[in-house]
């Protein structure tokens, strides 16, 4: 019933959210309608950080709990899809998604299979929060065989099996889309090419430092993005690194990672990348400068504007 009179609320990373549509709406009524009693709105309006509890506007966005609300109401899964199986914490109640980790697994290959997250900087900010949940102390912590806890509000819901049936709404059919006109052969494609990580940040790893098997996500993505810089330019596309390594000829036949640490952000004056932060930041400011000059200044066409942030899962 629930989902038929708000069919617009959704499972998310914090718990089930609820949008409010109707001025009569209290957050009483829907600490009552999910979580089977009012004993938890003072607890809820604290959760959602409400300054006036009683005064709610249509468009807020009320999260509960997942493990507030009763497993007869079928917002839970009542299975998950394998690899992934349900488990629950003796001590809170709370249902988590368990996984056992594989050879190879890192965090941001976990995340980006089992949750529909992509962003960097989300999933740096969930891979934090599951070594704090697990108890992890770096990747090295990661080992085969562990069980792996990651919160039910993360899984993407093709993994979920079970609970009430989502409410489905007849939508009106899409206009067709517009007719876009592609560019003509003699319109030059401007791309800006990022190779990913570099300076402090390594990326991700492989093998063992000092080691000849040991290799790092940058110096292969940044190969890569050489071989394609050329490739483009022979095409006659017009190509924008974000990074370089003034002190190392790229492509190469075989890659090592002794020179990692060296390479620069190509703002102006070039930025040695000794902080990861700022490197990241430095690239964002980069790309949007080049952007910008090109629309505004050369009065390139957006659509004819490309980037290619190119990265690797996992080294393997």
């Amino acid at each position: 019933a629930l989902r038929a009179m708000y069919p617009d609320d959704e499972l998310t990373e914090r718990g089930w959210a609820h949008t409010v549509t109707d001025p009569l709406e209290s957050l009483i009524q829907l600490t009552e309608a999910y979580t089977g009693s009012r004993r938890r709105f003072r607890e809820l309006a604290r959760y959602n950080k409400l300054a006036n509890p009683d005064v709610l506007r249509i468009g807020d966005e009320v999260v509960v709990p997942l493990h507030w609300i009763p497993e007869e109401l079928g917002f839970r899964p009542v299975a998950l899809a394998a690899p992934l199986r349900l488990e629950r914490d003796d001590a809170t109640g709370r249902l988590y998604a368990g996984y056992t980790v594989a050879r190879n697994d890192t965090l941001y290959s976990l995340l980006l299979r089992f949750t529909d997250r992509e962003r960097a900087d989300e999933l740096n900010r969930m891979a934090g929060l599951l070594m704090k949940l697990n108890g992890i102390r770096g990747e090295g912590g990661l080992l085969a065989g562990r069980t792996l806890r990651m919160p039910i509000e993360w899984i993407v819901a093709e993994r979920r099996v079970g609970g009430a049936a989502p409410v489905k709404r007849l939508e009106p059919p899409a206009p067709p889309p517009p007719k876009r006109m592609l560019p003509s052969a003699l319109t030059p494609i401007h791309v800006i090419v990022d190779a990913g990580h570099g300076g402090r940040d390594p990326g991700a790893v492989y093998g063992r430092r000092g080691k000849r098997d040991y290799m790092v996500e940058h110096e292969v993505v940044y190969d890569i993005a050489e071989r394609l810089v050329r490739l483009l330019d022979a095409k006659g596309y017009e190509t924008y690194r974000t990074v370089e390594d003034p002190h190392r000829r790229y492509p190469k036949q075989k890659l090592t990672a002794n020179g990692l640490g060296r390479e620069r952000v190509l703002v102006t004056p070039p930025y040695r990348m000794d902080s990861a932060k700022i490197a990241v930041n430095m690239r964002v400011f980069l790309v949007n400068a080049l952007y910008r000059r090109l629309v505004r200044r050369d009065g390139v066409d957006p659509q004819h504007i490309v980037l290619l942030s190119i990265h690797g899962d996992a080294l393997a």
